[in-house]
Formats: C-alpha cells, sequence, structure tokens
C-alpha cells in the first residue's frame, strides 16, 4: 500500500513539475520585454536559472528565470552612447 501511495505522490509532483515548464515562456537574447518594475528592455543572457536583461532607464538587472514575470514588447531598442576607450596606463620612467 505505501509503495503504491507514494508512486502516486510521484506522479502528481511529475505532473506539476511539467505543467510548470509548459507555463514558462521562452525568450532568447536580443529578445524586446517589459517588465512591470523596470520597463523595457533587451534579453541579454538566459538560462534555467538566471535572466539577465538591460533595461532601457535601468541598466542591467538579473532576475531567477522561474520567477521573473515578462512580457514581449515591440518597442525598438534606444541608442546607446558609444563607449569611450580606456586610457593607457603612462609608463613610469626612473
Amino acid at each position: 500500500m505505501a509503495d503504491r501511495t507514494l508512486l502516486t505522490v510521484r506522479s502528481v509532483l511529475f505532473v506539476v513539475v511539467l505543467m510548470q515548464e509548459a507555463n514558462v515562456r521562452t525568450y532568447v537574447i536580443g529578445d524586446r520585454v517589459s517588465q512591470l518594475q523596470y520597463g523595457n528592455g533587451t534579453i541579454r543572457l538566459v538560462d534555467e536559472h538566471h535572466t539577465v536583461i538591460d533595461f532601457d532607464d535601468h541598466g542591467l538587472r538579473r532576475f531567477a528565470t522561474a520567477m521573473v514575470k515578462l512580457e514581449r514588447s515591440s518597442t525598438v531598442a534606444p541608442e546607446k552612447p558609444a563607449r569611450r576607450p580606456r586610457k593607457k596606463a603612462v609608463s613610469k620612467q626612473a
């Protein structure tokens, strides 16, 4: 009897995990998304554990992939200012 109950519990847990995985939307690097608190942004990294988004007004933010609530966005990414090259180190002369 105990084996049968254990099997049923495992089956139910397996079904719940499958349903949770089915509800997770998949995004790829470069997708434009919108998040309630930070607004529009671009996906920079996504894996099973973390999602990194570069938000237009708030910079890079890291979220737990399973918990983040995102919606697809049709907005265009704004132009980012060009990065200045790093200053070269001045060599010390004795």
